[in-house]
């Protein structure tokens, strides 16, 4: 079975697979892996669905999607991901755009117009100090 568990926050979506010997121990497998992600996530975790398939089909996902691969089996929810997950779960609500348009910030880009924190502060946070 494989399986698609999306994080809340990023919209990042986990393609897995996970085995059993009937269609009700894989659905279990399935969740508890769910649970088991979820206790090293800061963000929370959903099962957004699951369909049958083997480890060689999770495989072909991987490969199909991996122009969006994140890193190992997370994925950015772009493009063809999110259309292929929106035709699979037709009953979940639409999953929100991301945009591409937006860069990363870094701790010196928030000190960057603070006139409240040292020069030691903003060059500490830029990395270009050694001690505050």
């Amino acid at each position: 079975m494989i399986y698609f568990i999306q994080a809340v926050e990023s919209k990042r979506i986990k393609i897995g697979f996970t085995n059993g010997d009937s269609y009700s121990a894989r659905k279990n497998a399935a969740k508890q892996r769910l649970n088991a992600l979820q206790v090293g996530s800061p963000e929370e975790l959903t099962l957004l669905f699951t369909i049958e398939g083997s480890q060689s089909e999770e495989g072909a996902l991987h490969k199909r999607f991996s122009t969006h691969r994140v890193r190992g089996e997370w994925f950015e929810c772009r493009d063809e991901l999110r259309a292929f997950v929106e035709a699979q779960a037709p009953t979940q609500p639409k999953l929100p755009q991301v945009r591409n348009d937006v860069l990363p910030i870094t701790i010196a880009d928030l000190f960057a117009n603070d006139s409240t924190h040292s020069l030691e502060m903003r060059l500490h946070a830029r990395g270009e100090a050694t001690e505050l």
